[in-house]
């Protein structure tokens, strides 16, 4: 029933691997997303399609072990095809057993979700980018508002200092011209700032 359930699948690797994880069969959605014909992978250890730190670090036996104790073994992690490209894989292996309860073998479905994780980075990049837009956005307002407060500030203390204090009219001019390249600066940053986290920075204040 297994073999004629997934043979014809073209979506999902469906294959049987034997109790020491050797392919005993392998249908048309495991040559399509595997890149091996049946010949090649039948009787071959199914840990070759693991990458290699993964191999190293024993991950096809503790997948096996994992389905042996508890009966079903699920997990989302890179794999590799026969050119050697990888692809993002959900797993799930399950646990074959004779009439004495013991493990004969296990039945295995990949399935490719590399496209399906690219557009869920993207998304996220695109939420990153949009969550830090609004923070750009909001610092900006705000401190395009403490340089409106400096400058007419400014613009007071220098109509009631003394003209004859050449001294302090200089210190009120060096400070006016730093805080109204400031102010351009904010401007600018607000120019590039999405509308949609300047509409934020509005509704704060």
């Amino acid at each position: 029933p297994f073999r004629a359930l997934g043979e014809g699948t073209r979506d999902y690797a469906i294959f049987l691997v034997d109790a020491g994880g050797h392919v005993a069969s392998w249908n048309a959605g495991a040559e399509r997303i595997k890149g091996y014909s049946k010949s090649e992978a039948i009787g071959k250890h199914f840990s070759m399609f693991y990458t290699p730190e993964d191999r190293e670090k024993r991950v096809p036996n503790h997948a096996l072990t994992m389905a042996a104790t508890l009966g079903k073994y699920e997990a989302e992690a890179w794999r590799v095809r026969k050119d050697g490209r990888q692809f993002w894989a959900s797993v799930v292996i399950g646990a074959i057993y004779n009439e004495a309860g013991a493990v004969v073998g296990f039945a295995k479905v990949t399935r490719d979700l590399t496209e399906r994780r690219a557009i869920e980075e993207q998304l996220r990049q695109s939420q990153k980018m949009e969550a830090i837009g609004q923070l750009t956005g909001g610092v900006a307002h705000d401190f395009n508002n403490l340089l409106t407060v400096i400058l007419g500030n400014l613009d007071i203390v220098q109509r009631r200092s003394p003209a004859s204090d050449e001294r302090l009219q200089r210190a009120i001019e060096h400070a006016t011209r730093g805080a109204e390249r400031a102010a351009a600066l904010t401007h600018q940053l607000l120019v590039r700032t999405p509308p949609a986290a300047q509409s934020e920075a509005h509704w704060r204040q």
